[in-house]
């Protein structure tokens, strides 16, 4: 009886341990505050190009004048970069300026998850939880041809 109370221990103690790896993936909302944004002039120091997500290091001058060194934005994982056509690191260049908005973090320290990362032209990049772009208006209707003027014999009038 002691080996098979033992053999059930075993097997509920691998159970329990099996379960702990899925605790160290956080649900967005737990690590970063996605009830507002914050929107900043950054100037993008570092790439890491890593599973499972994407980390954009910047760096920032504050409205005081106190420049932050590093402030880390999480982005989407490696496979969902790539669909959105971003083969590689490369395609950040370091040094570029950005406006950048994120969720902050909620332990307040600097970074937090990217929601949108514009260059000077407004061109970039877009994460979940940004507005889309606002649609290209239609264009005018054709302006149509003068329609002809007939003559029904008495041009006199």
């Amino acid at each position: 009886m002691s080996t098979k109370r033992a053999a059930v221990a075993a097997a509920g103690l691998c159970l329990c341990l099996a379960g702990a790896p899925a605790d160290a993936h956080h649900a967005i909302g737990s690590v970063v505050d996605t009830g507002r944004t914050l929107q900043s002039a950054m100037v993008l120091t570092k790439v890491d190009w890593i599973n499972p997500h994407a980390w954009f290091h910047f760096s920032m001058t504050r409205p005081d004048g106190a420049v932050v060194k590093d402030v880390a934005v999480e982005w989407m994982g490696l496979a969902g970069l790539r669909q959105a056509g971003y083969a590689s690191a490369d395609a950040f260049p370091v040094g570029r300026s950005y406006t950048v908005t994120y969720y902050p973090n909620r332990d307040g320290s600097p970074g937090g998850h990217l929601v949108s990362m514009l260059n000077e032209a407004g061109v970039g990049i877009r994460g979940r939880g940004a507005a889309a772009p606002a649609p290209q208006p239609p264009p005018p209707p054709p302006v149509p041809a003068p329609r002809p003027r007939y003559s029904l014999g008495n041009d006199d009038q």
